[in-house]
């Protein structure tokens, strides 16, 4: 709970108070109606205030507990979840944005990011789980005791459906957790096919080949065939619990029916047999609440192994993978001899074959050269290689004669200018889109529109509304491409 333990313990703490305040309220009604009951004659109002106000008194006093410390519990775990899902979220973000660039070209990768991301809300639904457990435990157990002081047997009676159903939530949840991730790859592809029917960049191109139909199709038959395994799993459920339902039901009717007789014969007061009838019914009730409780407990748990499973990766662990080294050097500033390629290899992980051969070459400092090449042929592979976004799998890059893995990495990635071929446009300010080439300099108004000069966008900037805090999102408003983009290209 590192979101913040204070919370979740103040949190936990007025929770169980709320669970605490029922029982205590089924036994000043017992007391009450006893009270009133009472074969001891009283002949003036004073004498029957005196024996009614204080049980009253004290069950009024529990309905007010009652009414700050439910509504509170339940704002405060509200609040906290908030702080809770902040927290694993940035967590989940940091992890990805740490793990190695070869990761990436893994589509079992894609799918473990993909479940992670489906399930990182079940991190909080945990926290429901373990806060409903303890209320509704807390209450269940106070229940039982006041039935324990009625007939031990009573407790039995009622306990007979919490086995089953908690081996049953257990059970469906595990069903639940293989059948979404079965359906991971699916998901996938169909929020793909939502995007090329809803994204501006897609969408062109959709509407130029008449695809919008077949797409729409394809879209629908994957939703519905995830919708029929709901149904599936629904129906399963339904059955599951209506008949250990029924079986509660049942167990509340024998104690109710146990204490019926008793109060007829004359063995058990009229308040205790009020007492009975509220905590069976209540104990049916918080049994199943405890069994909720428990399921959603368990499929969270279930659920949330994914995230953690995507938190334990280990970021270097793919053909490719950058190998940190403890002691890095600094980067040479100028350049004096420039890069050698020796018995270069490369090949993606998953795929058959390499995609680099046994290259041996040598680009000189102050050298000019130009890469071509056929599509597929390696040419943006060895550029990665060269920017260190990859490590080879064969052989070794140098630069004036020291391994690249010998070099901090940072200095190495910011003595490097890399422009690909799918550059990423932000959806930001204008002073972002110049000023991400050197982000350490960002704040530097002089320097910002000095690169926007050199790449032919100052005069575009200053024509721009708020000039460089300017935001490119206004092309979404406008559905025209914005000035920004069209400055960065």
């Amino acid at each position: 709970m590192g979101a913040s333990p204070g919370l979740f313990v103040l949190t936990l703490i007025v929770s169980v108070l709320a669970g605490v305040v029922v029982p205590i309220q089924l036994l000043l009604l017992a007391l009450t109606i006893d009270a009133v009951t009472s074969p001891v004659g009283i002949d003036n109002l004073r004498a029957a205030v005196d024996l009614i106000l204080p049980p009253v008194a004290a069950l009024t006093a529990t309905w007010i507990v009652s009414g700050i410390t439910r509504p509170s519990s339940e704002s405060l775990l509200r609040l906290f979840f908030v702080k809770l899902q902040l927290h694993v979220e940035s967590e989940l973000l940091a992890k990805a944005s740490r793990m190695d660039l070869a990761l990436f070209e893994d589509q079992r990768f894609y799918n473990g990011l993909s479940n992670a991301q489906r399930d990182v809300a079940r991190i909080g639904d945990m926290v429901f789980g373990v806060v409903g457990l303890a209320r509704d435990g807390v209450t269940l157990v106070s229940v039982l005791a006041l039935l324990f002081s009625f007939n031990p047997w009573a407790v039995l009676i009622l306990s007979v459906a919490i086995v089953p159903e908690l081996l049953f939530q257990g059970r469906f949840g595990r069903k639940i957790m293989e059948t979404w991730n079965s359906r991971t790859p699916g998901r996938r592809f169909y929020k793909y096919i939502a995007s090329l029917l809803a994204e501006r960049e897609a969408v062109k191109e959709v509407r130029g080949f008449q695809l919008e139909d077949s797409l729409l199709s394809r879209y629908r038959r994957e939703r519905l065939a995830h919708h029929r395994q709901d149904v599936k799993l629904t129906r399963w459920q339904i059955r599951g619990l209506g008949l250990i339902g029924l079986l509660s039901v049942v167990g509340t009717v024998v104690v109710w029916a146990w204490a019926a007789v008793d109060a007829v014969l004359g063995t058990v007061s009229m308040g205790t047999l009020a007492l009975v009838f509220g905590a069976a019914d209540r104990a049916r009730s918080q049994l199943q609440q405890v069994s909720l409780a428990a399921g959603v407990l368990i499929q969270s748990r279930l659920f949330a192994q994914s995230y953690f499973d995507f938190m334990d990766l280990d970021p270097g662990a793919q053909a490719g993978s950058l190998q940190l080294r403890p002691t890095a050097q600094s980067v040479p500033r100028p350049l004096r001899e420039g890069v050698t390629l020796t018995a270069v290899g490369f090949g993606y992980s998953g795929q058959d074959g390499k995609v680099l051969h046994s290259i041996d070459t040598t680009i000189r400092a102050g050298e000019r050269i130009a890469i071509v090449g056929e599509n597929g042929a390696g040419k943006t592979t060895l550029v990665k290689l060269l920017s260190r976004l990859y490590d080879p799998t064969e052989g070794t890059i140098s630069l004036d004669g020291t391994d690249y893995r010998d070099y901090d990495l940072g200095e190495l990635r910011s003595a490097i200018s890399v422009v690909f071929q799918d550059y990423v446009s932000y959806h930001l300010t204008a002073r972002e889109n110049v000023g991400f080439g050197d982000v350490s300099r960002l704040e530097e108004t002089e320097a910002v529109m000095l690169a926007a000069e050199k790449m032919g966008a100052k005069d575009l900037i200053e024509t721009l509304p708020n000039g460089l805090e300017t935001f490119s999102v206004a092309r979404w408003r406008t559905g025209r491409t914005s000035p920004v983009d069209s400055g960065r290209s």
